[in-house]
């Protein structure tokens, strides 16, 4: 939940299973839901990551998200004006397809990535002049692994800061950073968005 209201406050809803099929690829099967308040979007998320060892310590790390997902108008609360025209809500029932790709690359603990949100996407529905937006917002992340041990008795566990910069056509570029830190006990994770 994005914020709380008495009602239309955004959620989404994201359950995801991913599953090790060897030690150089994953996969995850994945159901979402999301409501803007305006626009409510149900439908499932597919994943692949195949991980190709360069040399000693080197990986060079290609994945793909697939998302398809009905978008609709959330509830008829809103009802636009006709004297105004929205071209969003002309096709309020519509189905869409996203392909988003990334690449890492790890050296030792150290990963730079590029991910391209919906890299080609298309949508089934009867308005021919919509621009899916492909290639527009790409992601570019860099991280280090740095090995911690909290308590003695404990596994080795890491710490990892991740810095990221998101760009958004017609909009000011997003960058952030988090950190993870994870270990046989427990984990905990925060970070800062410059957009939220």
């Amino acid at each position: 939940w994005q914020w709380q209201t008495i009602d239309g406050d955004p959620t989404t809803i994201f359950a995801n299973y991913t599953h090790q099929i060897s030690p150089e690829s994953t996969a995850a099967l994945g159901f979402l839901q999301h409501n803007t308040g305006v626009f409510l979007d149900v439908g499932v998320h597919l994943g692949y990551v195949h991980t190709f060892p360069l040399e000693d310590n080197i990986k060079l790390r290609v994945g793909v998200n697939l998302f398809a997902f009905q978008e609709k108008l959330a509830d008829d609360i809103f009802v636009p004006d006709p004297d105004i025209e929205l071209p969003e809500l002309d096709s309020s029932n519509r189905f869409l397809f996203q392909f988003s790709p990334g690449i890492g690359l790890q050296v030792n603990q150290f990963n730079v990535g590029l991910g391209f949100e919906n890299a080609v996407g298309f949508t089934l529905s009867d308005n021919e002049n919509e621009d899916s937006g492909n290639f527009n917002i790409v992601t570019g992340t860099l991280s280090n692994d740095f090995p911690v041990v909290l308590f003695q008795g404990w596994d080795q566990g890491f710490f990892r800061p991740v810095l990221y910069v998101k760009s958004i056509p017609d909009v000011d570029t997003q960058f952030g950073f988090n950190g993870l830190l994870s270990t046989s006990r427990f984990w905990l994770q925060g970070g800062y968005n410059s957009f939220y």
